[in-house]
């Protein structure tokens, strides 16, 4: 699966060195974390067009990967309103 940032926007297009540009990291990840991305990816769907992801076309057959080591998938998404990364923020604070 793929994640991180993507930015198409004029404010991407420079080395993020300049302070008018701006830097984001985009990675690959495999093994069990991809059906939480999966997760994610359908349940914004959802929120912006009503429609229910579902089936192998949608969902397909996550292949097994050994080693690499344990990962937690923290869902965040542009808007307003509480997320999980703000509240782990929060708790990291208090």
């Amino acid at each position: 699966g793929m994640t991180g940032g993507v930015g198409i926007a004029d404010e991407w297009t420079g080395d993020a060195q300049d302070p008018d540009h701006w830097r984001d990291t985009h990675v690959r990840v495999t093994g069990p974390i991809v059906r939480g991305l999966q997760g994610a990816f359908a349940e914004h769907w959802l929120e912006a067009t009503g429609q229910v992801l579902v089936g192998p076309d949608h969902l397909p057959e996550l292949e097994e990967r050994d080693g690499g080591g344990p990962m937690q998938l923290v869902r965040s998404k542009a808007g307003v309103g509480d997320t999980n990364v703000e509240a782990l923020y929060f708790l990291a604070l208090a």
